[in-house]
């Protein structure tokens, strides 16, 4: 061998080469290896005859391998190799090789063998190789499926019977495999189909049977169908998970699935049958009508849901236990609403469909109800709780109690019930009659007039209460709602307490409750009104100093929410002008900001033209100040100091109220000043003359009391009657003729001067004899026994309350210039139109004078007849018979 040949050893002492250039030259050397190459091909012929003999592939692979021929191969010589000695031949033992082992076609690795290099030839062996067979040869595919078949139902017994499986779950899988593969997949599902048929008809059903029959409670039915059901779908899942090959090629191909067929089984078997399909549906019925009425049968919420999701899941639900559980849910709407309607208050009906609609909603979600049965519940109960009646709901005696009771909670529910049959404004109607009778009844309560203001108010709160909280800010309620109030505060009869005209009285007491307000300050609001703060604005307010002025307003809003329902606003004007005049003049205004802020109030909603009077009196109160103090800057100029603290308001008679001169002696004292005064105001103003209203004199007097001096708050008169008693010792008597010649008061103003000196609380005088009414025989003296614990005393109570004849002069008055009114828009219209029919004529007058106040139609024709006596207007008629109740305009 030569020197640069590179060897390796193998294991069995062979020497291989490592690359092919290394090979040995030795052309002995290339005959071994081509003897060896030779051997490799002879056995893999060997391979492939001993292959066709004994495997049996599928008819793929037999055809592929036919075209195959065995390798020739050629005849060897044995190699030899000489010496320098001839070695002794070695024998080795044939090498076997199973072909079988390997699953790789590419032949094993060539093995070379080399001798060991000796100095004389050797002699080697061929090789023998022999090919063994260890595969068994494979049954028939029809032997196959018959065997596999029968293991798989062996097993679908034992599964369904709930017993331990004795097989490997891999091997059945892979036999369910296999008899896919070889197309048998159809024979296998109607085996599969057959054998839980069986079992569901007969081992099942006959459990059922012995469990269920005509006399078992529904409910109990229920439970052991459901008990049966979950053991089926828990074996019927084990039995897709061996069949799930035939699931997921089949059965997909076909649009199924096994669990699909396992339900339609129970369910064709089980709930198609009449006594259980009955029974089930009953039980589930049955429980949720106890869970409604609380009797018969207890309500367990599990069966029921469970039941529930029995019908569903078998697909059920929508054929028959949806329409069988709508059915019987009306019958039951419809005794229950009748029942409890003809039993029940209002309220307590009302509260009971509210529950019922929560139960029905909540146990409609426990049960997983579908939206759509959710929805049908729901209309249904609407229906015949709600829509059908609707007469019991609306019931107008029902529903006034609930408006006096001002139970604005279950109005609210109410109207909430009525709103989802869409018959929420059904209510309008006793709503609305209700705010006209109880206005009405206030309104003509002539016993309590000076509570209608408070009692319109209060009422005027509960109503906007309602509106906001249990009407839910309904338009068409606040519509109404005006209606009702605008019809009432313009109601209006003859009688005494408007002195036999048509004024209405709801504005002379609006006036008069304004004066209050604005008189009296916060003090002043009836503890009825007085709005009540939240929690949150107390806190924040708890070191904040009380806001007099903003509650004032607020009231006065309130009252302004009122006087805006007035059609003739002449009665209000005409009251509120009058107080006004009283609080200025007497200096009895709580706060001049809240009058100016009315005064900008009834501007806003009146116009100017209402409050330019009223505007002309603060002006002259201004004036009249800046009078005074030039009044009196003079006198100090002059060196004069006058005894008596005069003060003066000059004010314009257009503007102010009228007053009635009554005649007086006024105090030689008190005479002197005011002569001095008139003198300086003639030099400064020409052309103008004083009249002076004794009547709104008011005067403060010290007085000496064996108690102690007091500074008595009196008008003008009962001053004139105090100072009388200067002049006489402390046990004296005046007689009431002396006290008339000396003050020259009439008889009716005399005796309510004297009756508030002497039978008032705080009583200055004693009269004798003791009484409350005044006689011309008494006799007054002074009262030693005064007391008072203020120092500054107000006896002036009577001048500052109206009297009965100046609200009468008040009525009067304003019928009077409503009268002028009236005739005025008549003479206008005629005026334009010359000719004009009457019942045109009529409604342009009530369309012409409704802002000051609504006319009847006598009052219209009464003016009318007066025009025409005044010879303004004429009948056209008298001339022209044809122009029937037609008028004539007289130039």
């Amino acid at each position: 061998m030569p020197k640069n040949a590179d060897t390796a050893s193998s294991s069995n002492g062979d020497v291989l080469p490592t690359k092919k250039r290394d090979l040995p030259k030795n052309p002995t050397s290339n005959q071994n290896i081509s003897k060896q190459l030779s051997s490799k091909a002879s056995e893999g012929a060997s391979r492939t005859a001993s292959s066709h003999e004994h495997y049996h592939p599928d008819p793929k692979r037999r055809k592929l391998d036919s075209t195959l021929e065995p390798a020739k191969v050629a005849p060897t010589t044995p190699c030899k190799m000489y010496a320098k000695r001839q070695p002794e031949i070695v024998k080795r033992q044939p090498e076997i090789v199973d072909l079988t082992s390997s699953q790789s076609s590419s032949p094993p690795p060539l093995r070379i063998s080399r001798p060991a290099v000796i100095s004389s030839p050797v002699k080697i062996d061929t090789k023998v190789l022999t090919v063994r067979n260890f595969r068994k040869a494979k049954s028939s595919p029809q032997d196959y499926y018959n065997a596999t078949v029968k293991k798989l139902e062996r097993a679908l017994d034992i599964i369904l019977q709930g017993q331990t499986l004795g097989f490997s779950n891999e091997d059945l899988y892979k036999g369910v495999e296999n008899i896919c593969k070889q197309g048998r997949a159809a024979d296998l599902c109607r085996c599969l189909t057959t054998r839980l048929s069986d079992h569901a008809t007969t081992t099942m059903k006959n459990v059922l049977s012995r469990k269920v029959d005509v006399d078992t409670p529904s409910p109990q039915a229920l439970k052991s169908i459901l008990e049966e059901f979950y053991i089926w779908k828990k074996r019927t899942d084990f039995v897709r998970d061996i069949f799930y090959f035939l699931e997921r090629t089949y059965l997909l191909s076909q649009s199924k699935n096994l669990a699909d067929m396992c339900k339609e089984i129970f369910r064709d078997v089980v709930l198609d049958d009449k006594l259980l399909g009955e029974k089930a549906l009953a039980g589930v019925c049955d429980l949720i009508h106890g869970s409604r009425t609380r009797t018969g049968a207890a309500y367990e919420a599990g069966t029921c849901k469970a039941g529930v999701k029995m019908f569903a899941d078998l697909g059920l639900y929508n054929t028959k236990l949806e329409p069988r559980l709508l059915a019987e849910s009306q019958k039951f709407f419809h005794e229950w609403s009748v029942e409890k309607s003809k039993s029940e208050a209002l309220s307590t009906y009302v509260n009971s469909v509210m529950a019922l609609f929560q139960l029905e909603d909540k146990r409609a979600s426990d049960l997983n109800l579908t939206s759509f049965t959710k929805r049908s519940l729901s209309e249904s109960l609407e229906l015949l709780a709600i829509e059908r009646q609707v007469d019991r709901l609306v019931s107008e005696k029902e529903v006034h109690e609930l408006l006096d009771e001002n139970d604005k909670v279950n109005l609210e529910r109410l109207y909430t019930l009525l709103g989802r049959c869409k018959q929420s404004n059904e209510i309008i109607g006793p709503f609305e009659k209700w705010i006209r009778d109880r206005g009405t009844e206030i309104v003509f309560d002539e016993e309590h007039d000076d509570q209608m203001v408070i009692k319109l108010l209060a009422l005027k709160r509960q109503i906007d209460f309602m509106y906001i909280e249990s009407f839910h800010r309904n338009r068409e309620y606040l519509a109404k709602l005006r209606e009702a109030f605008e019809e009432f505060m313009n109601k209006t009869k003859k009688s005494k307490a408007n002195h036999g005209t048509d004024n209405t009285k709801q504005g002379e007491m609006i006036a008069k409750y304004v004066n209050m307000l604005l008189e009296g300050g916060s003090k002043a609001i009836p503890s009825s009104l007085k709005a009540t703060q939240t929690a949150a604005v107390a806190e924040e307010d708890d070191n904040e100093v009380h806001d007099e002025d903003g509650v004032i307003n607020e009231q006065l809003d309130q009252v302004l929410d009122l006087f805006r329902f007035l059609h003739g606003k002449a009665v209000f004007e005409a009251f509120y002008k009058r107080d006004l005049a009283r609080r200025l003049l007497l200096g009895r205004s709580a706060s001049a900001d809240a009058e100016l802020s009315m005064i900008n109030r009834l501007r806003t909603e009146c116009g100017s033209g209402f409050t330019q009077n009223l505007e002309t009196m603060f002006n002259d109160m201004e004036l009249s100040r800046e009078e005074l103090i030039e009044y009196k800057a003079r006198q100090t100029e002059a060196g004069y100091k006058s005894p008596i603290d005069l003060t003066v308001h000059v004010l314009s008679s257009a503007a102010w109220p009228s007053y009635p001169d009554i005649n007086f002696n006024v105090p030689v004292e008190v005479q002197k000043v005011i002569a001095k005064f008139e003198t300086s105001y003639n030099a400064h103003h020409n052309n103008r003359k004083l009249h002076w209203k004794y009547a709104l004199h008011h005067t403060s007097i010290v007085a000496r009391f064996p108690a102690g001096p007091k500074e008595l708050i009196v008008s003008a008169f009962q001053a004139a009657v105090l100072l009388m008693f200067n002049n006489v010792s402390g046990e004296e008597e005046l007689s009431y003729e002396m006290i008339k010649a000396t003050t020259g008061l009439p008889d009716e103003d005399l005796k309510l001067t004297l009756q508030s000196l002497a039978c008032a609380k705080l009583r200055p005088l004693r009269k004798r004899p003791e009484g409350r009414d005044i006689g011309t025989s008494d006799v007054f003296f002074i009262n030693t026994k005064f007391k008072s614990p203020k120092y500054r005393v107000k006896i002036n109570r009577i001048q500052q309350k109206e009297t009965k004849k100046e609200n009468k002069e008040t009525h009067e008055r304003v019928a009077l210039d409503r009268e002028f009114e009236t005739q005025a828009a008549i003479v206008r219209i005629m005026k334009s139109k010359k000719e004009y029919a009457h019942n045109l004529l009529i409604a342009d007058v009530i369309t012409a004078t409704q802002k000051r106040g609504k006319l009847s139609l006598p009052d219209i024709k009464k003016q009318i007849d007066r025009l025409i006596e005044k010879d303004y207007m004429c009948r056209l008629e008298e001339e022209d018979p044809s122009k029937k109740n037609i008028y004539g305009y007289v130039a």
